[in-house]
């Protein structure tokens, strides 16, 4: 292809670095600083960063519109032949790090800076990618502290008719609050699965709880953006109000009303 060497660097848990993967020869540094590299610059930025003597550039490597890494490509010169080839090599190096991670804990172990809870484990492992999207809408979710967390979890998926999202707080920062928010998680996904709306959801989640988990209780807000109109429409259970964002500014109370019971109760039937 003419390049004469490339190295792959994947995020950390946290998107705090970026960590060569193993067996990348020639590259001396291990991880990068995702706020201060050049490489950093490339994964924030989702646009190709050059070197000043024109020797390396750092590519995005991206699944969708989530972002994976950056790819490290050299030669002698970089011309736009050879930033062309690194582009498609980038494409091709994110899909086979997302294709084969379940295969192998490589990834993963690459991923992490520190040993994880087993709380934090369990929900890990039901987790949606942290950021999906079309072109008309993008969602994009963190969770801290990333490696113990207890009950905290969160959903979003699309479809025809637009965005949906879910976010739960299961009460307790222990194994049981991680296996109440995974159970309430799976409930969530089985009603909207089964054409189920918003009420529906968190009927379902209830029911749940109250039969299988019945000293928990869950706040949780449960949403759908559509995209046609941009209407959001939300049911909240117990939980803290949704913010609005505009142009970097809150604006105070557009989302306030008055919050439905945490979930739990057995109420809804």
């Amino acid at each position: 292809m003419g390049l004469r060497g490339t190295a792959m660097y994947v995020t950390d848990l946290q998107q705090i670095r970026l960590v060569a993967l193993p067996q990348t020869d020639g590259v001396d540094q291990t991880t990068l600083d995702v706020d201060t590299s050049l490489a950093g610059l490339a994964y924030r930025t989702q646009q190709v960063q050059r070197s000043r003597d024109g020797a390396t550039a750092w590519l995005p490597m991206i699944d969708g519109v989530e972002r994976i890494g950056v790819l490290m490509v050299t030669a002698p010169a970089l011309d736009d032949g050879l930033l062309g080839r690194g582009k498609a090599l980038a494409g091709v190096a994110a899909l086979l790090v997302v294709s084969k991670s379940s295969h192998s804990d490589l990834l993963v172990e690459t991923e992490r800076a520190r040993a994880m809870t087993v709380q934090a484990e369990l929900l890990w492992a039901f987790l949606p990618p942290r950021t999906i999207g079309t072109s008309e809408v993008t969602s994009s979710a963190v969770l801290e502290p990333a490696y113990d967390i207890g009950g905290d979890t969160f959903d979003h998926t699309l479809d025809d008719s637009g965005l949906h999202l879910t976010v739960i707080d299961s009460m307790g920062h222990d194994l049981a609050s991680g296996g109440a928010s995974a159970a309430g998680l799976a409930a969530c996904r089985a009603a909207r699965r089964s054409g189920g709306s918003l009420s529906d959801i968190v009927t379902s989640i209830d029911q749940i709880l109250d039969t299988w988990f019945t000293d928990r209780l869950m706040t949780a807000v449960v949403a759908h953006l559509d995209t046609s109109d941009g209407r959001l429409t939300w049911i909240n259970c117990g939980h803290p109000p949704p913010l609005l964002i505009r142009h970097g500014r809150v604006l105070p109370q557009v989302l306030d009303r008055e919050p439905d019971l945490p979930l739990g109760w057995g109420f809804l039937r």
